[in-house]
């Protein structure tokens, strides 16, 4: 017979035969204890250690809570491995971010990026930048591009930026500034710098950025439903980080071919 003190506002005691005893585990770490005796009624008490040995007290109590407390072991075990596996995964992604969502970008179809890159890139040329851009058109001719791999053809745009730089953007879109163009000495070397920004279209270097920048939001996203500020901050501060490396190696591709 297990003795039990039970009740809400009154002291209840309790006298079940533990052979009619069940016991299972449940939410919140409780111990639900049922019997015939007690009809439609439960019990519960704290999944503790202390009344686990308090309950044990009684042998047979004991062979029954055996089951329950390798049941316990199973659980604790399988959810340390699921959040072990997690935290691998997460780790993961942010570690090599650069390689996955990268390489997903590469399965974006490039016939999109340009449609989309070409509503966005429409401006206005003035008759000075049509010139240019008509020069730089016959410069790029030069470069001997694999038709059968890349028919795509560059768009090159004049910005009236007097910063010395150059850039490709989604699309074929290429943008080079008025200040590199003013501090040019010989047409190769526009063409060298054309060259490399054509190689980050051509690899889809601009698109691997777009979608490893993207990336980790995402995963926040579906895991929490919403990027909260401290989670935004904290991608937004290491994203650069993470970046940087990969980047390195987009840019020493470039450069190569």
């Amino acid at each position: 017979i297990l003795n039990i003190a039970a009740g809400i506002s009154n002291l209840l005691l309790l006298s079940l035969p533990i052979s009619s005893l069940d016991f299972h585990l449940g939410g919140s770490n409780l111990l639900f204890i049922t019997s015939n005796s007690l009809g439609e009624n439960t019990l519960y008490v704290e999944a503790s250690a202390e009344n686990f040995r308090q309950l044990e007290a009684a042998a047979e109590i004991g062979k029954k809570l055996a089951a329950i407390k390798k049941q316990r072991k199973i659980s604790a075990l399988q959810t340390t491995v699921w959040l072990s596996l997690a935290i691998g995964i997460f780790a993961g992604l942010v570690l090599f971010r650069g390689p996955i969502f990268g390489g997903l970008g590469t399965l974006f179809p490039f016939s999109w990026e340009k449609k989309i890159a070409d509503e966005v890139f429409n401006p206005k040329l003035t008759r000075e930048q049509m010139e240019l851009t008509q020069k730089l058109a016959e410069l790029v001719a030069y470069l001997k591009m694999d038709e059968k791999s890349w028919p795509e053809k560059f768009v090159v745009h004049i910005s009236s930026d007097k910063e010395l730089n150059a850039y490709a953007t989604l699309g074929g879109h290429l943008f080079i500034t008025r200040g590199l163009i003013e501090g040019l000495v010989r047409p190769e070397q526009l063409l060298g710098g054309l060259a490399h920004e054509m190689v980050h279209v051509q690899k889809r270097h601009v698109v691997r950025l777009v979608f490893q920048g993207l990336g980790l939001f995402t995963v926040f996203q579906l895991i929490l439903g919403d990027v909260s500020g401290l989670v935004a901050i904290a991608v937004d501060q290491g994203g650069p980080l993470f970046n940087l490396q990969y980047s390195r190696t987009l840019e020493a591709e470039a450069d190569q071919l």
